[in-house]
């Protein structure tokens, strides 16, 4: 519980700034560490996307609506959890996240189907239907309100309006993941390798750099296989059974206590014979039969409630985004699913919370730890060299990088810091390699320049022979082999490019480039054309009407007698 409190807390402070985001229509954090996209409007709080703000809300949505209605809190208390779970639906509502809307319906729905399931444990048949009645007017007048908040937004209600655009592109990243699972269908092509396969069978409707599939199944499928997806489905199954055998024990164990009528009549006709100490025992008894117990409420049904509730919203969020890739909402979903096997409370035998789950091996126990551990421990060994790492791309990323050169050398010195304490980490060196290739592009002396450009080209070959599939990687060697002049071998790293990402608008123009400076016209005019085609951004419509017009030029200075056409 006293973690949920926390949690609230932070979703109180995000959505405060998700206000602000949203309201003022700039991308504001409070903290200059913490990284957004340029989502306009669209809240985020601290994530860096608003998808990932609306999957951690809805989780905290959802334990505070139960602590509201189940838990075993102060009325107080339970008053502010209400207030809680409406200040995070708005939060959600500011995100315009399509697939936070579906999800949180869905876990709402959810949690009122299993309130409605506990409450026929314990409440009269005819309060039952009052209590499902109230339910169902509660979800219409509350959906009245947010539909009407939403007409009054354009932008929200454009997001909404909007959600059948990007259905074609997440259909294809989908599409590229089962595509890397038929490489190998068992046991996957390993974590997080989407990043490369994803490029390498993108299609033309994916513009942008298709770092995650936007559906956790299909790239689970991809990089685990048929094993891996099997055990996660496994690993859902059997948290669910064991959440429900607690929720169903919690709510077997606080409802009302009856007697069965055969047992009362059988007591009345015995106690005839009976001694008089008896019969005040059976009339004590048909006292304490007339006694309705009432519901105090129980946390471990609250809690329960909510974490089944906050899987139903993940299945289906899980559908559409990568909220489980985020570090912050793994923790949240972890700890969602440390509730559905922990019931709470004391463990005696033949007791409500007893289910088993804790007579296990104390050994058995033990044995998810001692997996942690080396992954601890290796966490620990490269915490510096990712400390280093992290400040030397927040200054590459700064966009007073081209006009002080001063950004690119701390970021040089940074990123040598962190190769002492990681230097098999691609990361570092591409970030050495930037910040070399920029200190270049900067300096006005041929010497130093040329020194800086090979300097970059070794950085950025490390790298790639680290992790060879990385285009961003193979692209940065192939602009260093180009500003050395060394265009043979840019040939060649380019060439690897267009195989790693064929459909990708950035390779191309990145040849059609690498041809330019070249002064081969008609090549580069042709893979600007089909940059173009891959997608259509201003830059290379520029590039491709200069160099039309350069070769239209020069076919006039080679035949002046032809008046070149309009």
């Amino acid at each position: 519980m006293q973690f949920i409190y926390v949690i609230l807390a932070i979703a109180a402070a995000s959505v405060g700034v998700a206000g602000i985001q949203f309201f003022k229509g700039h991308n504001f954090m409070p903290f200059g560490f913490l990284p957004r996209g340029d989502y306009g409007a669209r809240a985020s709080g601290f994530f860096g996307c608003p998808n990932h703000l609306a999957g951690f809300l809805e989780v905290a949505m959802l334990f505070a609506l139960s602590i509201a209605c189940w838990g075993r809190s102060s009325l107080l208390i339970r008053i502010v959890m209400g207030y809680a779970s409406a200040m995070c639906a708005a939060g959600i509502l500011l995100t315009g996240s399509r697939g936070g809307y579906a999800s949180t319906i869905t876990g709402l729905a959810a949690f009122g189907f299993i309130s409605l399931l506990v409450a026929g444990k314990w409440l009269r048949r005819e309060f039952w239907y009052a209590t499902a009645i109230s339910a169902v007017l509660g979800a219409t007048a509350v959906g009245y309100v947010i539909q009407s908040a939403v007409r009054k937004s354009e932008f929200l209600q454009y997001r909404v309006e909007s959600a059948n655009l990007d259905i074609g592109v997440r259909a294809d990243l989908a599409r590229a993941a089962f595509k890397q699972f038929q490489i190998n269908p068992w046991f996957g092509t390993g974590s997080r390798t989407y990043l490369y396969h994803g490029r390498e069978f993108r299609t033309q409707l994916i513009l942008a750099d298709p770092i995650f599939a936007h559906n956790d199944y299909a790239q689970l499928l991809g990089e685990y296989g048929l094993i891996g997806f099997g055990t996660m489905a496994l690993f859902v199954v059997l948290h669910l059974r064991s959440g429900w055998k607690t929720l169903a024990s919690a709510a077997v164990s606080n409802a009302p206590k009856i007697r069965d009528p055969q047992s009362k009549r059988r007591s009345e006709k015995g106690s005839r014979s009976r001694s008089a100490w008896r019969a005040v025992e059976d009339v004590e008894a048909k006292r304490l039969e007339q006694v309705q117990v009432s519901f105090k409420g129980s946390n471990s049904i609250a809690l329960t409630a909510a974490a089944l509730a906050s899987v139903a919203a993940y299945a289906v969020h899980s559908l559409v985004d990568f909220n489980l890739h985020i570090p912050a909402n793994a923790c949240m979903m972890a700890f969602v699913f440390a509730v559905l096997v922990n019931p709470g409370g004391t463990s005696t035998p033949g007791s409500a919370v007893d289910n088993g789950s804790l007579k296990a091996n104390p050994l058995l126990q033990r044995v998810p730890a001692a997996f942690g551990l080396p992954l601890l421990t290796l966490a620990i060994l490269h915490w510096p060299g990712e400390y280093y790492g992290e400040k030397a791309r927040r200054l590459l990323s700064d966009w007073r990088l081209l006009e002080s050169p001063d950004l690119a050398v701390r970021a040089e010195v940074l990123s040598k810091n962190g190769l002492k304490y990681d230097s098999k980490n691609p990361e570092l060196l591409y970030y050495l390699g930037e910040s070399q290739s920029t200190q270049a592009m900067l300096t006005e002396e041929p010497q130093e320049k040329s020194r800086l450009c090979e300097q970059a080209i070794i950085s950025f070959q490390r790298a790639v022979e680290l992790a060879p599939r990385d285009v961003r990687y193979v692209l940065c060697l192939a602009w260093s082999f180009d500003a050395a002049k060394r265009f043979d071998e840019a040939e060649l790293v380019h060439l690897r490019a267009l195989q790693l990402d064929p459909n990708s608008n950035k390779v191309h123009a990145s040849y059609a480039a690498h041809f330019q400076q070249q002064g081969k016209l008609e090549q580069a005019e042709a893979e600007y054309a089909t940059a173009l085609k891959k997608g259509n951004t201003p830059h290379d419509v520029w590039n491709l009407q200069n160099i039309q017009k350069e070769i239209q030029e020069k076919k006039s200075r080679a035949n002046p007698a032809v008046t070149p056409a309009n």
